[in-house]
């Protein structure tokens, strides 16, 4: 039978038939390739002395500048994002999208 209402057709690597069945236990017997090397660790390189000296390394404590240790209210702008680690609250436009302007 060929066409519609033919059972699927399972083939090796050379091309020979297979039954479902053993098609299923080939796929049962391999592994995952991602599973298998799960268990090697890279080691740490966040101490390593060359990362810090070349700026690779982000501090994550807040700089004592920062308007949030200082307990300022940063200028408004049109997003709402208040200064922190990533921005230091200076306005460094040219006013286009000044709020409350």
């Amino acid at each position: 039978m060929s066409g519609r209402g033919a059972e699927p057709v399972f083939r090796d690597k050379e091309g020979k038939r297979m039954s479902k069945e053993e098609v299923l236990k080939l796929q049962k017997g391999e592994e995952n390739p991602k599973r298998k090397h799960s268990d090697l660790i890279l080691e740490d390189l966040g101490d390593n002395e060359k990362m810090k000296e070349s700026g690779f390394i982000i501090p994550q404590k807040v700089p004592n500048h920062s308007w949030i240790v200082r307990r300022i209210d940063a200028a408004p702008n049109r997003y709402g994002i208040k200064p922190g680690r990533h921005w230091d609250g200076v306005d460094r436009s040219n006013g286009v999208f000044r709020v409350g302007a």
